[in-house]
């Protein structure tokens, strides 16, 4: 059985040996409450996870390492990562998880069982810590790409060492350009409809080149349930569109057929004509057909455990100007290399209860920091003191 779980995650059991790739169902969502799942995923069932022998986590982005849902795990699940150089996936599982750590060298198959096995291919361009899993399984050879950037090379190994039946991949942008920079909003538009077409191309094309039998566009988007970011789910400019929107997209261009749209809990069938009425019944469901009245009733059923979270995050009630000395000071002195590519001052401008302009200035190594007045500078950036503190106090 391979059986989607919702964002990046998948179920797959075979011989009463089952794992479970990519964890997000946390109800305090992730990236400090600002992204949730889309569709909820949090109430699906989770019967199996007592007797869950895997989990498999490709990277720590928050919406793919789920901590809170781990730390409910029987201590006999095992934990598979990527061997990456940096360790800091595998320390930081083995400081707050009992369950052991499997640390798994890309392009290596690793065996789960007689139908099973696993391969991480961590990305070769390292943009970030990244990789994908492929699954070896009696249902056929799934490829979960997820977030990675594949190289030429990454690609083409893949290409020739493994025959894809499925290939899941994110399809549905990933950062906060250009919704929180100081453009106008007819830029904004522009620019977030030209990255979505960049985005849908990519995607077609590393199909195309990985000659998958199935598309399984996932990852994405999140959706926003707080008070301060509600309105992003339906803003022109929001580079987060639905898999609906996808669908149209691919389908368009001759990709319809291949393309399946799974929600939680669907099953991924070797039927080829189960997908295609999976997929269209699915894109008649409510989280698309009528997503004002889905969200609404969303955020209503989560909006008061958001909040507790977002009241528990300590609001300081004092200057942080000292700690960002602290923390920028020596950083400025040893790195000639950042002085050399940055070459100039950046403003912070802190809000919350004590409203602080800094200069942090990378041309000076001897006093970086200091109290803005009315310096040029590159660029500002505007963050709330309770976010910076954190950033500050690591």
């Amino acid at each position: 059985m391979i059986k989607f779980l919702g964002h990046a995650s998948y179920y797959i059991e075979f011989d009463n040996v089952s794992l479970v790739t990519d964890p997000w169902f946390s109800k305090t969502g992730a990236f400090l409450g600002a992204w949730h799942q889309f569709p909820d995923n949090s109430n699906i069932d989770f019967s199996w996870m007592d007797n869950l022998d895997y989990v498999c986590i490709t990277h720590e982005h928050a919406d793919h390492f789920d901590l809170d849902w781990l730390l409910q795990l029987n201590e006999k699940t095992k934990i598979i990562v990527p061997k990456y150089e940096d360790r800091y996936l595998t320390v930081m599982l083995n400081k707050n998880l009992p369950n052991e750590v499997i640390e798994v060298p890309t392009r290596t198959k690793y065996k789960i069982n007689d139908k099973i096995t696993i391969c991480p291919v961590i990305q070769s361009v390292p943009i970030w810590d990244d990789c994908s899993y492929i699954f070896e399984t009696p249902r056929g050879t799934f490829l979960n790409l997820n977030d990675m950037k594949p190289s030429n090379d990454d690609l083409n190994w893949i290409k020739d060492n493994f025959d894809i039946d499925y290939l899941a991949m994110q399809y549905s942008g990933a950062n906060w350009h250009p919704i929180v920079y100081n453009y106008t909003e007819e830029q904004k538009i522009k620019i977030a409809k030209k990255k979505i077409k960049l985005k849908y191309d990519n995607v077609l094309r590393l199909f195309e080149s990985f000659e998958a039998r199935k598309l399984l566009p996932m990852a994405g988007p999140a959706c926003f349930l707080s008070d301060d970011l509600y309105h992003l789910n339906f803003a022109e400019y929001s580079i987060f569109p639905a898999q609906d929107h996808f669908y149209e997209y691919a389908k368009s261009k001759g990709y319809g057929e291949k393309t399946i749209i799974l929600l939680p809990e669907d099953e991924l069938s070797v039927c080829g004509k189960c997908l295609k009425k999976l997929t269209q019944k699915n894109l008649k469901s409510e989280c698309f057909i009528n997503k004002k009245k889905y969200l609404d009733r969303y955020k209503n059923d989560r909006i008061q455990i958001i909040n507790s979270y977002l009241d528990s995050i300590e609001v300081p009630d004092y200057e942080l100007f000292d700690l960002i000395k602290e923390r920028f000071i020596p950083f400025i002195r040893k790195n000639k290399f950042y002085r050399d590519q940055i070459d100039g001052k950046i403003l912070l401008h802190i809000t919350g209860p004590i409203t602080e302009y800094i200069i942090i200035d990378f041309t000076d190594p001897i006093n970086p920091v200091k109290q803005f007045r009315g310096d040029s500078h590159l660029c500002q950036f505007e963050i709330e003191s309770k976010y910076l503190n954190m950033i500050l106090t690591h």
